[in-house]
């Protein structure tokens, strides 16, 4: 792992893609190099050639949703914390998610709130914290996610980031000696608050 957090961002919405890049870059605590992919098949062969820390994908992407370009570079990172950023309710590709072994998932429905939420999200993961997402069911539907978009883990087990609603999830296994650094100002980004469907092979 290099001394530099290296993160890919991957959307293929171009100009998204940039926004969460340079959202995450402007955190003087996370520290971060990103790098931008819109297709996730070009994201997967990056992934293959190249060192990252972390990866931040939409789901509903041409080609390759997120969960199967995490499936794929799983494949060549085990490791490697992957964070769905994405607009698919939580409740649609739970299953997915749960199978794939996706680390956190963030709503992009939060508005400010949600890209707070996703710098939370990354800083654990460079931190070593980062877990994987377990979902769970009550009367065939699933629990509400916590407010701040995504389930909650810690080192020591699942707990709540929502006095509201809560997601339950799995512990976590360290994956990096980091020490976990405290949180700075963070800007105000536009938010994205419409679903998109795109066709695929």
């Amino acid at each position: 792992m290099t001394d530099t957090f290296r993160l890919l961002c991957v959307d293929d919405e171009p100009g998204l893609a940039r926004l969460v890049a340079t959202y995450l870059e402007r955190d003087d605590d996370l520290g971060c190099d990103t790098a931008v992919e819109t297709d996730p098949r070009e994201a997967l062969r990056r992934v293959e050639r190249e060192s990252f820390d972390c990866v931040v994908s939409d789901y509903d992407m041409p080609g390759l949703t997120g969960v199967e370009l995490l499936s794929a570079a799983r494949e060549v990172e085990p490791e490697l914390p992957f964070l769905l950023f994405s607009a698919t309710g939580p409740d649609e590709i739970a299953a997915e998610m749960v199978r794939a072994g996706v680390s956190d998932y963030v709503s992009k429905h939060g508005g400010a709130d949600g890209y707070t939420a996703l710098l939370r999200r990354v800083k654990r993961a460079e931190a070593g914290e980062s877990g994987r997402f377990d979902a769970g069911f009550e009367d065939g539907r699933l629990r509400d996610v916590a407010l701040d978009g995504v389930c909650t883990v810690s080192r020591t087990g699942p707990s709540s980031s929502s006095a509201k609603s809560t997601a339950s999830c799995t512990g976590t296994t360290p994956r990096s000696s980091r020490a976990s650094r405290g949180s700075g100002s963070t800007p105000t980004p536009r938010s994205n608050t419409s679903a998109r469907t795109s066709s695929r092979p």
